[in-house]
Order: C-alpha cells, then sequence, then structure tokens
C-alpha cells in the first residue's frame, strides 16, 4: 500500500466518519472568543477539567519515541474519540506549531498517526516562507518533514515577499497545493495572474507551478489567456525572483544603431536547476541576433552563462556570472567574465570590452579576509588596459585590531593605434590599533613597490603617500576618557587629541621626498550654545608639525569655522558666519598643505508661510574682495502655481549674472506642468529653456513629455514623448526620442516597476532634467 493511497483512504474515512457517535466532552464554562483565544482553553487531552475550573496548560501526549511536539490549539468547544485518538475542534480553530500556524472553521488531530485534517474556511501560514495559503480543505502532517496539502487552494504572494520590482501581488490558485520542509511549493492546475479584476484579464493556465521561495517560480505546460481567449501556449515559464525582469514580453521599435527592431524571449527548462531563455532579434541594419541565457545550479554554487552574436559574430558578447557559496574553510567564491564587441557608441567603429573578476571572501566571528582580481581591456578610438589586485585582511582580537591589504595596480591608456605602456605597482597597506584607558594607540604602514626596470618610469606617472611607518596615539574627550591625563577642564569639551611620530615618503610628478613627521592635533567637534533667539555652533582645530629635514621646518595650521543664528521680527532669520583657515611655516609635502581661508558671510532669510526669500552677501579677506550678491525665493502665486528665481550680482566687476527661473503649474492631482528658463541679464539674451509635462489624461491615457531648448545655438537640444494606454494589469507604451533618433512600443506589466529603457536620457547616457541648476 503507497503512502498515496494510505493517505487518500485516511481523508475518505475521516470524511466520513459519524461525528454524533464520538463521546460528547463537557464545555468550559466560558467559550474563547473567537478574536483573541485563551491558550488554555486550547490544551487537549481528556478529560476537560470540572465547570468553574481554570483548565491547566500542558503540552500533548507524545510516545516516548518521538521527540516532544509543541503544539498549542485553540478552539471554542472540542469531540474526543478515545478509542481512535480523534480530537475534534469547533469554532474559530486555531493550530500553532513550529513550522506553522493553520486555522480553520473545523480541526481533527490524530494522536496517533500525528495529522491534521482542517475544513472550512481554512488557512496555513508557513513560517519558512511566512506566507499564508487559503482552501477548504487542509491535511497536515505533525511530524517532520511537515508536509502538507490543500484542496482547491488559492495563495497571494505578496510584493513585500517577492522584493523589488514588484509592487503589486501574484495570485494563485489551482486543484491543490503542498507543501514540504526544505522543498518548493507545488500547485497543481493553476491559475496565476498578477490581475485582481474577478475575472482577470490575462492569466496563465498552468499544469503545475513550483514556488522556491526568493528564488524563482516555474510554471509547466502552460496556456497564456487574454481576455477569455487562448492565444499562446507556452511549454515552459519561469520567473526569477532575484534578476528583477520581465520575462516574454516583446520589445519593437527603431533606433540609429539598428534601425527598426523586435526582440523575443523563448523559455525553456531542462530542470528546476537548469533553465534559461534562448532571445531572437531581428533588426533591419545589424541583421538577426540570437541569445541563450541559461542559470544553472551545481552543489553550493549557482550561475548563468549569456552568449550573444549577430552578423556573423562580428558582434558578440560573452558573460559568465559564477557565485560559490561554500568552498572549504567558509570561502565564497564569486567569477565574472565578460567579453563584448559591438556598435553601440558609432556604427561604423566596433568597441571591443574585456573583463575578468574573481572575488574569495571569508568571514568569522572575529576576521574578515577577501581576495579580488580584475582585469579589464577597452580596444576602441581610445583604449585602456588595467589590472588591479587586492587582497585584504581584518582581525579583532583580544589584543587590538588588524586592518591589513595588499594591491596590485596596473594602468595603461592610449589611442588604439599607439598604445602605452603600463605601469604596475604594489601597495601594502597595514594598521593595527590597541585600545588603552585613556587612549588608542595605532601603528599604520603604507609601502609602495615599483614593479618596473627604470626607477624613472616608475614615479613619472605615480603619486602618492608611504608610511614607513607612523605611529601615534588618540584620545578623546567626554565620558571619563582623559581621567587618566588629569585634564578636567577639558572633559566638557568635544574634543579628539593625537600625538605621534612617522616616516613619509611622498612620490609627485616624478620627485621623491622622505622625511620624518612629528604631529600634535587637537580637534574640537561642533560645539553649540543658545541664549534666547540666538543660537551659536562652532568648530575649530589646531595642529603642528615638525619635519626631520635639514632645515628642521615646521608648520602649524588652525581653524575658526563660526556660525551665529538670530531670529527677529517673528518671519526673519539672520545668520552671521565666519570662516577661517590659516597655516604658517613650511612643509616638504603637500599632502600637509591646506588651503587658507577668511571670509565673513551674512544672509538674511524671510519665511512667512509658503513665501521663501534669502538675500546673501559676504567678504573676502585674503583676496580683498566682496563675495557676490545673491538673491533667492519661492513665491506661490494661489495653490496652484509656484515660481522660484535666482539672481546674483557682482559687486566687485558691477555685473549682473544668470537669472534661473522656474515655474511649476498644477491646477489638478492629474496635471503637473513644469518650466525652467536661464537669462543672461548681462547681455538680455535668453540661454537655455527646458519644461517637462506629466498629464493624466484620463483613467486610461497617460501623456509625458521632456523638451529643451538653447537659445545661443537656436537648436532643440531634447525631445522626449512617453504615451501610455492603461490596461488595468498592463501598461502599453510608445515612447519617442528625438535626441536617441529612436522610438518604440512596449508592454509592462504594472505588478512590476520597470523603467522604460531610454527614457528621459540623453545621446551621452546623461538623465535629462528640467531643473537648470543655480546660478549661484
Amino acid at each position: 500500500m503507497t503512502a498515496l493511497f494510505r493517505r487518500c483512504l485516511y481523508l475518505a474515512l475521516l470524511l466520513c466518519l459519524p461525528w454524533p457517535l464520538l463521546a460528547q466532552q463537557p464545555l468550559p464554562t466560558t467559550p474563547t472568543p473567537a478574536v483573541a483565544p485563551s491558550p488554555g482553553v486550547g490544551t487537549l487531552g481528556p478529560p476537560l477539567p470540572p465547570e468553574g475550573v481554570p483548565p491547566v496548560i500542558s503540552p500533548l501526549a507524545t510516545p516516548p519515541e518521538e521527540h516532544e511536539l509543541p503544539l498549542t490549539f485553540y478552539y471554542d468547544r472540542t469531540l474526543f474519540d478515545p478509542v481512535l485518538g480523534l480530537y475534534h475542534l469547533f469554532g474559530h480553530v486555531t493550530m500553532e506549531s513550529t513550522y506553522a500556524t493553520i486555522n480553520a472553521d473545523e480541526l481533527t488531530y490524530n494522536e496517533v498517526t500525528k495529522q491534521v485534517l482542517a475544513r472550512g474556511s481554512v488557512s496555513i501560514t508557513t513560517l519558512a516562507d511566512h506566507n499564508t495559503y487559503f482552501g477548504t480543505l487542509l491535511l497536515y502532517d505533525v511530524l517532520p518533514p511537515n508536509h502538507w496539502q490543500f484542496i482547491d487552494v488559492a495563495v497571494t504572494y505578496p510584493a513585500s515577499f517577492l522584493g523589488p520590482p514588484f509592487i503589486a501581488p501574484i495570485f494563485i490558485n489551482g486543484k491543490n497545493v503542498s507543501g514540504l520542509t526544505g522543498k518548493p511549493i507545488q500547485v497543481n492546475r493553476a491559475h496565476f495572474t498578477t490581475c485582481d479584476d474577478a475575472q482577470p484579464h490575462y492569466e496563465l493556465l498552468s499544469k503545475r507551478v513550483d514556488v522556491y521561495p526568493g528564488d524563482k517560480v516555474i510554471a509547466y505546460q502552460n496556456v497564456l489567456v487574454v481576455l477569455g481567449h487562448r492565444i499562446l501556449y507556452l511549454p515552459y515559464f519561469f520567473l526569477s525572483l532575484r534578476q528583477h525582469t520581465t520575462p516574454i514580453v516583446p520589445e519593437i521599435g527603431e533606433n540609429t544603431v539598428e534601425g527598426y527592431y523586435a526582440r523575443f524571449l523563448f523559455q525553456y527548462v531542462l530542470s528546476p536547476t537548469e533553465l534559461g531563455g534562448v532571445r531572437l532579434d531581428l533588426t533591419s541594419i545589424r541583421g538577426v541576433g540570437i541569445a541563450l541565457d541559461h542559470f544553472y545550479s551545481v552543489p553550493k554554487g549557482a550561475g548563468e552563462l549569456f552568449l550573444y552574436g549577430r552578423q556573423g559574430l562580428d558582434e558578440y558578447a560573452i558573460r559568465l556570472d559564477h557565485y560559490h557559496q561554500v568552498l572549504p574553510g567558509q570561502i565564497t567564491a564569486t567569477v565574472v567574465v565578460d567579453d563584448r564587441r559591438d556598435y553601440s557608441v558609432t556604427p561604423t567603429q566596433s568597441t571591443t570590452n574585456t573583463q575578468y573578476t574573481t572575488t574569495l571572501e571569508r568571514d568569522t566571528d572575529h576576521t574578515q579576509a577577501s581576495f579580488n582580481f580584475n582585469h579589464y581591456l577597452d580596444e576602441g578610438s581610445f583604449s585602456s588596459d588595467s589590472t588591479t589586485s587586492l587582497l585584504s585582511y581584518n582581525s579583532s582580537v583580544f589584543y587590538g585590531k588588524l586592518e591589513s591589504s595588499l594591491r596590485y595596480d596596473s594602468f595603461g591608456s592610449g589611442s588604439s593605434v599607439e598604445g602605452s605602456a603600463s605601469t604596475p605597482e604594489l601597495w601594502s597597506h597595514l594598521i593595527w590599533s590597541h585600545p588603552y584607558s585613556f587612549a588608542t594607540f595605532f601603528t599604520q604602514f603604507d609601502l609602495r613597490s615599483a614593479l618596473v626596470a627604470s626607477p624613472t618610469a616608475s614615479t613619472e606617472l605615480f603619486s602618492g603617500v608611504q608610511r614607513l611607518p607612523e605611529v601615534y596615539l588618540e584620545a578623546k574627550a567626554g565620558a571619563d576618557k582623559l581621567d587618566n591625563l588629569h585634564l578636567p577642564f577639558l572633559r566638557q569639551v568635544p574634543s579628539t587629541f593625537r600625538v605621534g611620530w612617522g616616516i613619509f615618503s611622498e612620490v609627485a610628478n616624478g620627485t621623491i621626498t622622505t622625511f620624518n613627521r612629528y604631529r600634535l592635533e587637537w580637534d574640537v567637534n561642533q560645539l553649540q550654545f543658545t541664549r534666547g533667539p540666538t543660537q551659536l555652533t562652532g568648530t575649530t582645530y589646531l595642529h603642528q608639525y615638525v619635519y626631520g629635514d635639514p632645515d628642521t621646518t615646521a608648520l602649524y595650521t588652525y581653524g575658526i569655522h563660526l556660525s551665529e543664528a538670530t531670529k527677529f521680527l517673528t518671519n526673519f532669520t539672520n545668520t552671521l558666519r565666519f570662516d577661517r583657515d590659516y597655516n604658517n611655516g613650511y612643509t616638504p609635502f603637500s599632502f600637509d598643505t591646506i588651503s587658507k581661508l577668511d571670509t565673513v558671510a551674512d544672509s538674511i532669510h524671510l519665511l512667512r508661510g509658503k513665501l521663501d526669500c534669502t538675500l546673501a552677501g559676504g567678504y573676502d579677506y585674503l583676496y580683498k574682495q566682496w563675495q557676490d550678491l545673491t538673491f533667492t525665493s519661492q513665491v506661490p502665486l494661489g495653490h496652484q502655481f509656484v515660481t522660484s528665481q535666482q539672481f546674483f550680482y557682482d559687486l566687485n566687476q558691477h555685473q549682473w549674472g544668470d537669472l534661473v527661473s522656474q515655474y511649476s503649474w498644477f491646477p489638478n492631482n492629474r496635471l503637473t506642468i513644469n518650466l525652467g528658463t536661464r537669462y543672461a541679464l548681462q547681455t538680455g539674451q535668453l540661454d537655455q529653456v527646458a519644461s517637462q509635462v506629466d498629464w493624466v489624461i484620463n483613467s486610461e491615457w497617460h501623456l509625458q513629455w521632456h523638451g529643451g531648448y538653447n537659445g545661443i545655438s537656436n537648436q532643440i537640444n531634447y525631445n522626449e514623448i512617453l504615451l501610455t494606454r492603461d490596461l488595468h494589469c498592463w501598461d502599453a507604451t510608445v515612447m519617442y526620442s528625438e535626441s536617441q533618433s529612436s522610438y518604440g512600443f512596449y508592454l509592462r506589466l504594472k505588478a512590476l516597476n520597470m523603467p522604460l529603457p531610454s527614457y528621459g536620457i540623453g545621446r551621452g547616457g546623461q538623465v535629462l532634467d528640467t531643473d537648470l541648476g543655480t546660478s549661484l
């Protein structure tokens, strides 16, 4: 007798069982409320306590050869058959276990077989994926592997379970659905859709659907039904929950590189771990392109292989992404190989890119180690050849913290004809720190090794700083950090102190400079004082450096940054700011040099309702000149129109700067129009105009437009139009781009938040924006 036959026989016997012949148990005096049942009422095991005596919570009796079954039941009333060991629970029944939670109108528990039969309005929530499945009849095994099976089922996978880019749920109903610990959820004779209408506009009818939570959904022997008509048979269909792409949706359009194009995808499933798709590209200029996108799994690893070619392999793409979860020693590995040649940059000259990347990582409670190797080769109008490799090791132990790395770099660039020699180098980096009660001790090494024969070639293209080594102490004020330093007057000042010595070697423009450096640093973090309507904030620092060059040169630097804000006349705020960075002395190293700063600035800010204006100016004592007088304002003209203006006046040259204006009109929640202009006040010429329209025409049509105009060249910078037809659960979109010289037609599932390719993107790849920025 097979397990399936025994399960069906048991199900039939339970459905035909004469429940009135069972022994009647006494009812509790106070039935458990349906909304918040009492766990005490849910304790099974005859007999129930006498009326008026609170029930005692205890686990169900379990045979000695089986492990403990932590089950909790909530119910209104119960029947018990002591001969068969059957418990029949009625009225808002809930069963909780370590694997699932079951809610039902009626529930039968067999103490001998450890099986549950739930009937009526039934739901099961599995703790493995936190999904809830609904049906009218459920059979559940309490013992591992906790197999369960629904008859006539409906399940909703929420967007939070599927992850981005899903913004709406997926609805599945079928003849039955079953699950097993560690196995996929399986739905037979399933209806699969994202349409929430009572009569879905589209659905996928599948003989079987397997759901792998957080990984993928695979459907077998499918028929696509649209508006009640069967239009397409798909032997296989799968949806990756990791790749977040829209499957089997064709793309149709036209662009300057390919001409007219149509792209189609045909999926296949060899096994749950071996699946993919074949893509067919039909283009009027580049001919026919064929691609294979294969997803595979191996023990403790998975990956993706992508192959594409057209024009007799004059254009091709090869990509391999492989991830191995566990290798000996708890090491994870990622390998990426990418080799492609195309005409995407220019229709007449191909570009070849090759990249190899390997990453190894190992993480434990106290250590992190990783190795990364990357090689990139670009051959086109401008070629580059680079190789980088990084080995790092970090460890946190009782005696301190260690951070170390070893990096190899080799860069070469130049035209594709002449080329350029690479400049390989090896960097060694190490920081060891040990905390004490009053400070933290640091030791740091940064060592560069040139891997070329000529000393001149090793430095002419390199710039950097080496520590050979540097040691220093760092102490922070506050929280009794300075108790042992006997500086109580500084405990309330948020300060950081550093004192140290190091041997530094700087390479810049082919010159090597190596000297000792002694440092003493005091940094005061932000201080804040408030008195009445005035608030004062400030930071300061003082650094002293002494160098071991023959002249024993020295450098000290200090900085003061103060800001005072005062509110007056209710709606006004005056902000006065003083910034001073100063250095004196001489340093043989360029990395110690700071730019001097000595400015004072003042601004008056008016905020009254939605009116927001600022007038600002200042003076630079270092260069003996005035800062620009600037004015910004945002003025609402009613509830539907907002305008902002920005301009400046050069007090030194007595010239006006550009006037940047932004206008926004939103007469209702269906229409928004933004217009931006840049006008040269000095020459009286319109520089740029940018506009954007977002118009929901009605419940079915949506129009979007980007436009840009250059007033100096008298040319249109860009013109992008997007017209969308709402098909309830789908979008049909027509896009036109003058900057890309292309148009396209796209179908998108509304359940997926997938941006349209190239819309709102200029020819050079920049994002088109109607905000013209600021003139300040």
